[in-house]
């Protein structure tokens, strides 16, 4: 029996600068295990189950939404998909089903090119069946929707209408192909010879993959397993991978088979936004490094800091051409393909010579003890001394950043201690601020209350 979990939009939890050197592929996972802690709905398979998911959903929308079904149409998710409509309609709600569905790419470009209210996209592993709830954009729905949809379900409290109500899906079959036509419309390169491995464990996803590198010129080795990936790389000479979680999110490996950490590929995209435009205004989550500022200054650009959760709705509401690429980059795995194809071969150079380009960050910490009942205090004092426009909230600690680098101060409850992890393109900058945030914690806490 397989487990099912519920996939929003996550809660911007990261508090600690590991999260910040992972891989980006590590980023992914990750990502994926908090969905499993926290969403998992029901410890059974059972059509019932199923069918009660999708009435909850719906029964958060408004009365006349129109409802997108993205379902893959192999065997395997027959009684899924059935469920599933029968949910939808026994609300009243029409739904719109793809015909060969199960791309995660094609139902967010369904939904943002038909207008549709939400859409439902699954994916199955073999310990899980993954059920993404989309809103109008195809953006992961919020926390808040999520709590909703598992408490309708618990209670049992959902829309039901008369069958006279209900009325047929509606099969959609073109979406795949209005989805080719707007990428090659907006590709400039045409031919883009480049060999690349993909690790992807979605059979609709590796097919789309297969026409596009047919179309471009692509040739493409594939695997299931993401430890297999940099071997793949290596023995056939690849000039880069890309491993593709079950959220939909991806990490990128260099023709080395080394895989490209978080921080590297938010510069990387800094770069190229910052070459397909001038003075650019660049939206980047808020853990990103120093290294974007970095390369943005260097670039003419300018970055605006954002919510993770937030990062892909206001992409798409920008709209413009620079969003749109930048969309393409972080969130959607087979035209960031094709956009770094294009990029590489514009600048005739490997992704591993880019990334070495880029600016290397010094860092420095240092641990200050602190007795519990005082770090509350003495983080606010920080707070204080620092613009709003300067400093991030993240939980119980805070990021700073300027245009010398940035500096992230975190309580650990169990240490009794603040931690002080700054980075910066200069080494003598980051000892700096590290020595002074800490005198500033050893100053408070001799500090009498």
């Amino acid at each position: 029996m397989k487990a099912i979990i519920l996939i929003g939009k996550q809660k911007d939890t990261s508090t600690d600068s590991e999260t910040y050197e992972k891989p980006h592929h590590k980023m992914v996972q990750d990502d994926v295990d908090f969905g499993q802690k926290q969403n998992v709905i029901s410890k059974a398979l059972t059509p019932e189950c199923i069918m009660h998911i999708a009435m909850a959903y719906a029964s958060c929308l408004p009365e006349k939404a129109k409802i997108l079904l993205d379902v893959s149409d192999d065997s395997r998710f027959m009684m899924i998909k059935f469920a599933l409509l029968t949910g939808l309609m026994s609300t009243g709600r029409k739904v719109y089903n793809i015909v060969g569905g199960g791309d995660r790419n094609i139902a967010k470009f369904a939904l943002r090119k038909l207008s549709l209210e939400g859409g439902i996209h699954l994916e199955m592993d073999e310990h899980y069946l993954y059920v993404e709830l989309l809103d109008k954009n195809g953006v992961p729905v919020d926390e808040d929707v999520i709590k909703k949809v598992c408490r309708r379900v618990q209670d049992k409290i959902f829309c039901r209408k008369s069958i006279e109500n209900m009325s047929l899906p509606i099969n959609i079959s073109r979406l795949a192909l209005d989805y080719f036509r707007d990428t090659v419309l907006t590709t400039p390169n045409k031919r883009l010879p480049f060999r690349i491995g993909v690790c992807t464990r979605v059979s609709e996803t590796k097919e789309h993959f297969k026409k596009f590198g047919a179309a471009f010129g692509i040739s493409l080795l594939f695997t299931n397993e993401p430890t297999i990936l940099p071997v793949l790389i290596q023995k056939n000479e690849l000039d880069f991978g890309i491993y593709i979680g079950p959220n939909g999110k991806f990490g990128l490996y260099d023709e080395n088979g080394q895989a490209i950490g978080g921080d590297v590929f938010y510069a990387l995209v800094t770069l190229i936004l910052s070459s397909a435009k001038s003075k650019a205004r660049i939206r980047m989550p808020r853990h990103t490094s120093a290294m974007v500022d970095a390369v943005s200054e260097v670039c003419g650009s300018s970055v605006c800091r954002t919510k993770d959760s937030d990062m892909e709705s206001l992409l798409l509401k920008d709209g413009t051409p620079i969003a749109r690429l930048q969309h393409d980059l972080c969130f959607d795995p087979i035209r960031a393909m094709i956009r770094l194809c294009e990029f590489l071969h514009m600048n005739q150079c490997t992704l591993s010579y880019i990334c070495h380009l880029l600016p290397t960050l010094h860092t420095a910490q240092e641990h200050v003890e602190v007795p519990e009942e005082k770090t509350t205090a003495i983080i606010d004092k920080i707070k204080k001394q620092f613009g709003k426009e300067n400093r991030i909230s993240l939980g119980r600690g805070i990021k700073i950043i300027n245009s010398k680098g940035s500096v992230l101060i975190v309580p650990n409850t169990e240490t009794h201690s603040i931690r002080v992890f700054a980075e910066s393109v200069s080494e003598e900058v980051a000892l700096e601020t590290v020595g002074n945030i800490c005198n500033i914690i050893k100053e408070s806490t001799k500090t009498k209350e």
